[in-house]
């Protein structure tokens, strides 16, 4: 929003610019490698083939999104409701909940100060960890609309 003719605005986008092209490829090495590791080819990763086709795989894929998304705006609305919902009400409740799991298989042999965990609160984060899916399932909805 800074006028055409101002140079400390154009050293400004030239600088982000510049930001942009060289942490491309640090990033994407990120991407790669966890894309394979979720995949299980992690050890077939330092073969000259498999870096070479999951490279132009990944390159393939991201910029047909990108000449198919149009709004980034509404991308960042889809992945900010799944993720918001995520951190705020499924992760919580999840670690909560497998926390009263260990602590009930251990059962009597707890350790001496172990935490307690009543029903309620066991129930409590159930009913969290179910709003956060259906939270995320309707942000999801309504800002996919927007895609």
């Amino acid at each position: 929003n800074y006028a055409v003719a101002d140079k400390l605005a154009l050293i400004a986008r030239l600088g982000i610019g510049l930001s942009i092209i060289f942490s491309y490829p640090l990033n994407f090495v990120g991407l790669r490698e966890g894309v394979l590791a979720l995949i299980g080819k992690q050890k077939q990763a330092a073969r000259r083939s498999w870096h070479a086709v999951s490279t132009v795989l990944l390159l393939a894929v991201m910029n047909g999104l990108a000449l198919v998304v149009k709004d980034l705006g509404a991308l960042a609305a889809f992945s900010g409701a799944i993720a918001g919902s995520a951190i705020i009400y499924i992760f919580p409740a999840a670690m909560f909940l497998k926390s009263a799991a260990v602590q009930r298989a251990k059962g009597t042999g707890a350790a001496p100060g172990a935490p307690r965990y009543k029903k309620s609160e066991i129930l409590a984060n159930w009913l969290m960890a179910g709003l956060g899916v259906l939270l995320a399932v309707v942000g999801g909805v309504v800002s996919a609309k927007g895609l």
